[in-house]
């Protein structure tokens, strides 16, 4: 996508559709373990069980709580993650001979210059099977663009999210867009928000 109208001299082009990382990564590479990861309150997976523990609750006094179960076992699969590395490289490699012409004179390719501490976080959080997807529309200058991470405020990237990695800034960079990877002062409003919620949930 293209953004227009911070600077009207020039237009900077950002987009995520670049390998991300050299062809010499193995793709096939494969783990898996499990780990506890907390449910919401209105998943039940077995009506029997819920009725025995309703029937628990119901034997113990007025004035104790019972404590329910609300774990359940998600399966951790890292070829997940590699699948998804190899679309992407897959994506990046067929628009690289992408030509703009003016008014672009900066393209951004955020896949490619952090492709470090992106993969960290495909790595870590794409290893699982979903039921959500969040779509953003572009990288933000100050966070994706930056490091790599969808919505990747920088703050909540390192402590929230624990992302490192070394992020190469491009060659040709505008000067009202410089690249500073996870030391980018900035705060991203998007980035700051999402992350924020998810913080706040996941206490």
């Amino acid at each position: 996508t293209t953004q227009q109208g911070d600077h009207p001299e020039t237009c900077v082009q950002n987009t995520n559709y670049v390998s991300t990382s050299p062809s010499s990564d193995h793709f096939e590479e494969t783990t898996e373990s499990t780990f506890n990861h907390p449910s919401t309150a209105n998943e039940v997976t077995d009506s029997n069980e819920a009725a025995n523990q309703k029937a628990d609750l119901s034997d113990q006094p007025a004035n104790e709580s019972a404590e329910v179960p609300v774990a359940e076992n998600v399966t951790v699969d890292k070829s997940i993650a590699m699948k998804f590395l190899q679309i992407e490289a897959n994506l990046c490699e067929t628009l690289r001979d992408l030509v703009f012409r003016d008014p672009v004179t900066h393209v951004y390719n955020p896949l490619d210059y952090a492709r470090e501490t992106h993969k960290d976080y495909v790595m870590k959080y794409c290893c699982s099977h979903k039921d959500v997807l969040f779509l953003g529309m572009n990288p933000g200058p100050f966070g994706m663009a930056q490091n790599g991470v969808p919505f990747g405020d920088t703050t909540f990237v390192k402590n929230f999210l624990k992302i490192s990695g070394n992020v190469t800034p491009p060659a040709l960079q505008h000067p009202k867009r410089p690249i500073s990877g996870l030391d980018c002062k900035h705060s991203e409003v998007s980035g700051t928000r999402f992350w924020g919620l998810f913080s706040t949930l996941c206490k």
